[in-house]
């Protein structure tokens, strides 16, 4: 039996899953795997100079897409920074790299009433977490080379008044 939009023909089965891709249309009918839609998520970010997952996206479903990649309990940041941290020991070997640290707070004050989990942000009131990236970036170029580890961290109580006077690591 053919359809009129897609001969019969055309359509079957290729490494267990269904197939159109003979001439017919640009890609396949299954979805992306979860790395697929990281890689992606992070090709957009880097190509586009954005981590607004709208920004990133091509249209509504793109974006849901990505949304639903980072709400998976399988997708950590353990593992994102584990996975970027393998990815550049390959690209680093040889090189000279030099390894700079910052720290981002991320301040959810306009979404206090829908996000769970966090602790007060840098000014002690709003919800919120920090950041701790360290990024490796090649000396002798200067080019980014990748993530080389990650932090998040959330307070547990409010920001101590006398910060100034702590000592920098505490073990």
């Amino acid at each position: 039996m053919e359809s009129s939009l897609i001969p019969f023909s055309a359509v079957h089965k290729r490494d267990g899953r269904i197939d159109g891709r003979d001439g017919l249309v640009s890609r396949s009918f299954w979805r992306c795997s979860a790395g697929q839609k990281g890689a992606l998520l992070l090709r957009r970010a880097v190509e586009r100079v954005t981590m607004n997952l709208r920004g990133a996206a091509d249209g509504r479903a793109e974006w849901v897409g990505f949304s639903r990649w980072l709400n998976n309990p399988s997708v950590t940041a353990e593992e994102i920074a584990v996975h970027s941290a393998d990815a550049l020991s390959e690209r680093a070997t040889g090189l000279h790299v030099l390894a700079i640290q910052d720290t981002t707070e991320l301040n959810y004050a306009k979404h206090a009433g829908r996000v769970r989990g966090l602790g007060p942000s840098g000014n002690g009131r709003d919800p919120g977490l920090f950041v701790h990236p360290t990024l490796a970036i090649a000396a002798d170029s200067g080019a980014l080379l990748g993530l080389a580890g990650m932090q998040i961290w959330t307070r547990e109580g409010p920001a101590s008044a006398n910060y100034r006077r702590l000592p920098v690591e505490v073990n």
